[in-house]
């Protein structure tokens, strides 16, 4: 198929968004589909001397399509960010097979446009305009799926009455690459018996802090 990728991460950064992004377009790509990934342009200029390494970057091989749309820092550049979306969505639209977006308001210029969506949720909207565009996406005949990343958030959407037929809803937690093997790290050693546990990621409630705080208690 033609996917079309739609994120509202930066192309390169460091944030973890921005390698999930990368991974999921590179899984796409392996399974012989075309994909087109439409992200942030970097703003650092450090960083966007390393465009033309994105792949290198992110540890990818499978080489697919990357298109870098404007988003100024000034106020208001997230709405001229999403201006260029939707012109990408309006033009594409003969031309693309599936939308995946993790663009909650992509992908519901998407459907509107009538792309075949899929739409991948990784928090509850904010505001009455989220919640109406969930709505509106979750409601459409060309909305194929929606995908979350925990059940903790499909019972949470449950409760405010934002889910479609539970036909429709894909729970899919977010994975990585699986690490080397012990004898592949020929620079980690330690105790038999032991384990290591390691946690990246924000250090606000409900991002797994509070587990690894109990675990160490242990």
């Amino acid at each position: 198929m033609r996917i079309l990728y739609s994120s509202i991460s930066y192309v390169p950064a460091k944030r973890a968004s921005s390698v999930q992004v990368m991974k999921m377009c590179e899984a796409f790509s392996k399974r012989g589909h075309a994909v087109t990934l439409l992200t942030k342009k970097s703003n650092n200029a450090k960083t966007a001397e390393q465009s033309a390494r994105d792949f290198e970057y992110y540890g990818v091989n499978q080489r697919f399509r990357i298109e870098k749309l404007p988003r100024p820092r000034y106020r208001g550049g997230g709405v001229l960010f999403l201006c260029c979306v939707v012109s990408r969505l309006w033009r594409l639209r003969k031309d693309t097979d599936l939308v995946f977006s993790r663009d909650l308001f992509a992908a519901y210029f998407a459907t509107a446009f009538g792309h075949r969506v899929i739409f991948e949720a990784h928090g509850v909207p904010q505001g009455w305009l989220g919640k109406f565009a969930l709505r509106r996406i979750n409601s459409s005949r060309n909305s194929h799926r929606l995908v979350l990343i925990s059940d903790g958030l499909r019972k949470d959407l449950k409760q405010l009455h934002l889910l479609p037929s539970p036909a429709c809803v894909l729970i899919a937690h977010d994975g990585a690459d699986p690490e080397p093997t012990s004898s592949e790290k020929s620079d980690c050693h330690k105790p038999e018996g032991t384990f290591r546990v390691g946690y990246i990621g924000s250090l606000y409630p409900g991002k797994g802090a509070e587990t690894v705080r109990d675990l160490a208690k242990q």
